[in-house]
């Protein structure tokens, strides 16, 4: 199976805040994050579908990074599989709350600089 790619674009807006919004163009990207219904497989291009019956997720809910996981034990074959859904990651959420930490620790920062170098200069 072809890797599937995501593009990742970061849109700013500026105003009298500065927001940043991310939007990813990846089917498989945003099945994952926002979850899935149960839905009804059935064969496209082939009389059956043919998969293994064992499954480990690679990925969390609630978790950005991956693990082992993939398919294992025999494989099967059926005309039609009720898949039962995909709980939601919530990658999005997860990545808005880590960047909101970043800028108020880079902001903390660039204020205890620019406070450092207030007093260098006023001890002169």
């Amino acid at each position: 199976m072809p890797k599937r790619k995501s593009r990742i674009t970061v849109k700013v807006e500026r105003g009298k805040h500065t927001i940043y919004r991310f939007y990813v163009d990846g089917k498989v990207w945003n099945w994952l994050d926002q979850g899935t219904r149960p839905h009804i497989i059935v064969p496209v291009r082939a009389k059956m579908l043919r998969f293994q019956k064992g499954f480990v997720a690679k990925t969390q809910v609630g978790r950005l990074a991956s693990g082992q996981g993939g398919k294992f034990g025999p494989y099967t074959f059926r005309d039609v599989v009720l898949h039962p859904g995909t709980k939601a990651r919530g990658w999005s959420a997860l990545i808005v709350k880590r960047g909101q930490r970043t800028a108020r620790q880079n902001i903390a920062t660039a204020l205890a600089r620019a406070a450092g170098e207030v007093r260098r200069k006023g001890s002169r």
